[in-house]
């Protein structure tokens, strides 16, 4: 019997895709023992996946790359063109897997399942348990989110008074010698996980040559997907996008993403502003880079003019970076929930009430140039008002769905 409970139903129905017979065994085995998965059914190549997803209408297909007949890629395009659902793919972690996998996910794939080196049996247990959350996460994602409307007008949140902040006020960290001539700017940061490479994508390439304000970026991805990514992002963004390394300079017109094996805060050194990257096991921050880490650092750094930026992904990273930025008078946005792909992120900082206004990528992108063309000074948040005219009290019909 399939269970229905709000807006997910169980068991999952997984499709599972791959050559490897012993492969299709044992996941289907794996998946099959939890009461919330069930694998419908296993194809060898794509030829079999596509007349299996029409006619079982799986809710999740797991896709290997390399089959005989129709590979992933093509198969993908085919499943996002006839019968879109989600799909998680299965990735060798070499550069070649980084670069299919990065060429998926611009195609719509969900998420990727990196493969890991050594025997299947020996590490079926690291499979399952990463797999079921991504699996999961996919069952309830959007595989339609491209929204283009105008976005979401939402009342402005109140910042506490220095006597409500208490041992949580962050204005003491803050240092008021300005940095190397464009102090006046905003300084934005981004937070990403699932489904952010696609949100990601449309504003950076949206950005631009001209664009004089400094971006920094955390995108949950483990190298060498990640360094793949960027060389892919800056491929096509008439900004400069590379990964940050210790130190590097945090310079206007340039997107500086963390690494995928460390997280990354911005600090000052002198009259500079430099990445400083700390190990990926440091405690209580996860298994990737983490918004939160960088979001508070911004906010410590550079005051009210932090722009803190949320974009699709599951689980809450990012939420308490941005009660940071908002509580030294910065401005947050949060992708919609409509252009969403995973709506966990910018649905729980909304739950929160820490985000000021709520756009799809496109929109996102025109609020930054607006931004950086009326500049601010630390201390004057009017240009909020100027720059993006508010609406009061605009209706938000879907709150109690996350």
């Amino acid at each position: 019997m399939r269970i229905t409970t709000g807006s997910n139903r169980y068991p999952i129905r997984v499709l599972i895709v791959d050559d490897s017979a012993l492969i299709r065994k044992y996941l289907s085995q794996a998946l099959n023992r939890t009461s919330f998965l069930r694998v419908v059914a296993t194809a060898q190549d794509g030829i079999f996946a596509l007349e299996k997803i029409q006619t079982l209408s799986p809710d999740v297909v797991l896709l290997d790359f390399h089959m005989p007949r129709l590979d992933g890629i093509e198969t993908l395009k085919l499943i996002m063109m006839h019968h879109p659902v989600p799909v998680v793919m299965f990735s060798s972690v070499t550069r070649e897997g980084a670069l299919l996998t990065i060429k998926a996910l611009k195609l719509g794939a969900v998420d990727f399942m990196p493969k890991p080196m050594g025997s299947l049996l020996d590490n079926m247990k690291y499979i399952y348990t990463e797999l079921v959350t991504k699996i999961l996460t996919a069952a309830n994602s959007n595989v339609q989110g491209l929204g283009h409307g105008f976005g979401e007008r939402i009342p402005r949140y109140r910042v506490p008074s220095s006597a409500q902040r208490g041992s949580t006020d962050f204005s003491s960290d803050l240092i008021n010698d300005g940095y190397a001539g464009w102090e006046q700017l905003p300084f934005f940061a981004i937070g990403c996980s699932t489904g952010g490479p696609r949100a990601l994508e449309q504003i950076i390439w949206s950005l631009p040559a001209d664009f004089p304000a400094p971006v920094t970026v955390v995108q949950h991805m483990p190298d060498p997907f990640l360094s793949v990514y960027a060389e892919h992002l800056n491929s096509k963004s008439k900004l400069k996008v590379k990964i940050a390394t210790p130190y590097s300079e945090v310079e206007p017109g340039t997107v500086l993403l963390a690494p995928g094996n460390a997280h990354m805060k911005i600090c000052r050194l002198g009259t500079r502003l430099v990445a400083s990257l700390h190990a990926i096991d440091s405690p209580g921050l996860g298994k990737f880079p983490s918004a939160d880490h960088l979001f508070s650092s911004v906010a410590r750094t550079t005051g009210e003019r932090a722009v803190g930026i949320v974009l699709s992904g599951m689980g809450k990273d990012g939420t308490r970076g941005l009660r940071a930025i908002k509580l030294v008078g910065g401005y947050t946005i949060a992708q919609d929930r409509a252009s969403a792909t995973v709506y966990g992120m910018p649905g729980s900082a909304r739950a929160k009430g820490l985000i000021d206004r709520v756009l799809n990528p496109g929109d996102i992108a025109k609020a930054m140039k607006t931004m950086t063309d009326l500049g601010r000074l630390p201390g004057d948040s009017r240009h909020v008002a100027g720059a993006m005219k508010r609406e009061t009290n605009y209706e938000r019909m879907h709150d109690n769905q996350g």
